[in-house]
């Protein structure tokens, strides 16, 4: 890594999300969403689909955003932070409190139907995301490619995500979270256990080979798995290779910088993909859900971030940074045209 990398890096005074290529993105995708696919807006809650399953707001405007059967997004606008907690009380008396999550202004949980609710307050705003529960049914587990290299799970009930000569990822069902850490040990057993991160809801590795593996558990007893094959070694690693070893051997990089930016590279995968898919037909519908998905992982990665709270980087996290990044600009090249 030469000098003037680390000169960049330590002169960065705004989080990472709030850099220009991050604001750019979301922009991108706000505008694609309100030019395209947008549903209209109204301060009318006969008209949501999905209303009967959430508390109809006492105060402020309601102002929508995506109106489906499976989905709504919507803004609560003009209330306060002490009618945000009144609302969030609420939507628990109603149901939602099965994994219910409470981090300052933001609330996630399921009800016993599976839906799951989360609520943010900024602004002045209460932001509401409801998602119905996908339709999930028994699948035959791949005996090609990749999927090979990992353990079955013990469900087959859900559904494949990815079926690729690259990737294999499923969701399934009817895993508890005692079902995921015993799922983990048996990932383990099968030698994935090389530049492992494991936190109490997600597990990640490669094998001796390079495969990588991420195994999270999504909530309401569902894991997503995904096993990829190894990256191929570019230019930059080799140019690098040095200083990350060197420098994560005097400080280990700490999880909470991990895990934002491992938050925003998933992030940007998702995003490339669908940009792609954009580009191949404008006017699929299928689109929507898919920007909805991605609604919902920027506001995790959002959370990510600001939990890192743009610390001070150490040499070993320069050098992971720099190696997303790159695989980052790499992936947006592909879509630039």
């Amino acid at each position: 890594m030469n000098d003037k990398n680390n000169e960049i890096i330590e002169k960065r005074k705004k989080p990472f999300y709030k850099k220009w290529w991050f604001i750019v993105i979301a922009i991108i995708l706000a505008l694609f969403v309100f030019i395209q696919i947008s549903e209209g807006k109204g301060d009318n809650w006969s008209e949501l689909e999905l209303g009967k399953y959430i508390p109809i707001a006492k105060k402020g405007k309601l102002d929508i955003g995506s109106n489906l059967s499976d989905y709504l997004s919507a803004d609560i606008e003009n209330v306060s932070k002490e009618y945000y907690h009144e609302y969030k009380d609420e939507c628990i008396k109603m149901g939602y409190s099965i994994e219910g999550k409470s981090d300052g202004d933001r609330y996630e949980a399921f009800n016993n139907e599976g839906y799951k609710l989360s609520l943010s307050y900024y602004s002045n705003q209460i932001w509401i995301l409801l998602k119905a529960p996908e339709e999930m049914q028994e699948f035959e587990w791949s005996t090609i490619g990749v999927a090979t290299r990992i353990p079955k799970p013990k469900s087959l009930v859900g559904k494949v995500l990815s079926d690729t000569s690259n990737s294999y990822q499923v969701l399934i069902n009817n895993m508890t979270i005692s079902d995921f850490n015993d799922y983990v040990k048996e990932c383990k057993e099968k030698g994935f256990i090389v530049d492992y991160y494991n936190s109490e809801n997600r597990y990640e590795a490669k094998d001796s080979s390079g495969y990588r593996l991420n195994v999270s558990y999504e909530g309401n007893n569902r894991v997503d798995i995904l096993i990829q094959t190894p990256e191929k070694k570019e230019e930059y690693s080799n140019q690098t290779n040095t200083d990350v070893s060197s420098s994560s051997n005097s400080k280990e990089i700490r999880k909470e910088f991990k895990d934002a930016m491992d938050s925003y590279e998933k992030y940007m995968d998702e995003y490339v993909s669908f940009m792609k898919k954009y580009k191949d037909n404008s006017k699929n519908a299928s689109l929507l859900k898919d920007y909805t998905n991605m609604l919902e992982k920027y506001n995790q990665m959002s959370k990510d971030f600001a939990n890192w709270e743009n610390k001070d980087l150490n040499k070993a996290e320069k050098s992971y940074y720099l190696d997303v990044q790159t695989r980052v600009t790499k992936k947006l090249l592909e879509i630039s045209d």
